[in-house]
């Protein structure tokens, strides 16, 4: 063989070795920056949940966001999206001199001794359109927590000499705390109950958003807020018909038994029907008879698919309901 052969060998096989050797160097800086990904992934994701774990869900949200740079992760997602919805939102208002500063509200009460919040809507106008319609805590919760952040509202303010006051607020993340209601409701007009245990994803536990409150007060309806599928609905009814609930249930529905509740005759039965094409059971409870004069009933909602999972609470509200008294019209 000639030299000139044996160099052209050797050059060729110098190269498949320094080929192999950028490779393996190539492959080595990809696993430690590997490394390191996941490295910084547990370091925020750790700090998340100890955040979690003793209620500062907005530093949580921050450390589960700075997770989420290193990976995208499926839990990452569930745990912001989460988050996200369990940032309670206040309201703070900036009045001019009622009150000097600006402050934050949980409720109608804005400051003691200073103002109560009797209404609140999306612009003036409406709220002059609304008038003095004084709100309880539930309505209150119910409209913050359904408009975004940074959202302007406005205020109906009454003084304690018994002046009136339009100022704006605007929507604010409260430091801590959880979105939606639990425990229990009472209807304020028909008096039938019921308890909203607390739900829990990812170990974050969060309440029911209630919808705004009907003009005649005769019920609410509570959704769950990462799944508008899921409802609680409780409300009453006069009996001007002189009827049994039996009457106005779907005739695709299943009686499942008769029982005595409160000392009242009721109901309870299940049912099938398509939401948005998406199938959705339904257990119910319905007080009442022909010779009473109101009703009362509770409805759960679940889509099919989730059912084995959300039979336990399911169980757990229709097992709370208590009717108001049926005996009297209201």
């Amino acid at each position: 063989m000639r030299r000139s052969q044996r160099v052209g060998i050797f050059s060729v096989g110098a190269v498949v070795v320094l080929f192999a050797a950028a490779v393996g160097i190539w492959r080595w800086s990809v696993y430690a920056r590997h490394q390191q990904t996941i490295a910084e992934y547990q370091k925020w994701m750790t700090a998340a949940t100890q955040d979690i774990r003793s209620n500062r869900l907005g530093s949580g949200l921050k450390n589960v966001r700075r997770a989420a740079r290193y990976e995208k992760t499926g839990v990452v997602s569930t745990i912001e999206r989460v988050l996200e919805k369990t940032q309670r939102r206040g309201l703070k208002l900036s009045g001019g001199t009622h009150p000097a500063e600006p402050l934050t509200v949980d409720g109608g009460k804005a400051a003691p001794g200073k103002f109560d919040i009797v209404q609140l809507a999306t612009s003036a106008k409406n709220l002059q359109r609304f008038g003095n319609n004084i709100m309880n805590n539930l309505d209150f919760e119910a409209f913050v927590d359904r408009e975004p952040l940074g959202a302007t509202v406005y205020a109906l303010v009454i003084l304690p000499n018994g002046a009136q006051r339009t100022v704006k607020a605007t929507v604010v993340p409260l430091p801590t705390g959880s979105i939606g209601f639990t425990g229990l409701y009472t209807n304020q007009r028909y008096g039938v109950s019921v308890r909203l245990p607390a739900l829990v994803t990812s170990g974050i536990s969060y309440g029911w958003i209630p919808s705004p409150r009907p003009t005649d007060g005769d019920g609410r309806v509570f959704a769950d807020p990462m799944n508008p599928h899921i409802t609680v609905t409780v409300y009453g009814a006069n009996n001007v018909m002189g009827q049994s609930p039996s009457a106005s249930i779907p005739p695709s529905a299943h009686i499942l038994k008769n029982v005595q509740i409160g000392g009242f005759p009721a109901i309870i039965y299940t049912n099938v029907q398509s939401v948005h094409r998406i199938p959705v059971f339904d257990e119910s409870v319905a007080a009442g008879a022909p010779n009473l004069q109101s009703s009362n009933e509770v409805d759960v909602a679940v889509p099919q698919p989730l059912l084995p999972q959300w039979q336990p609470i399911i169980n757990a509200v229709i097992g709370s309901f208590k009717p108001g008294d049926l005996n009297q019209a209201y």
